[in-house]
This record gives C-alpha cells, structure tokens and sequence, in this order.
C-alpha cells in the first residue's frame, strides 16, 4: 500500500499539538 509507520507517527507528532491547543481554549 506504500504506507510506512512514519506516516502515522508523524501525523499524529503534527496533530497532537494542535488537538491539545484546541481541548485546552
């Protein structure tokens, strides 16, 4: 599927972040 195990931690290093500003204003 061409789909590596980066991808997923890097999308979830890239919305972590932005899910926690949202949960927390």
């Amino acid at each position: 599927y061409g789909v590596t195990p980066l991808t997923p931690m890097k999308g979830i290093f890239i919305q972590g972040p932005v899910f926690i500003s949202f949960y927390l204003a």
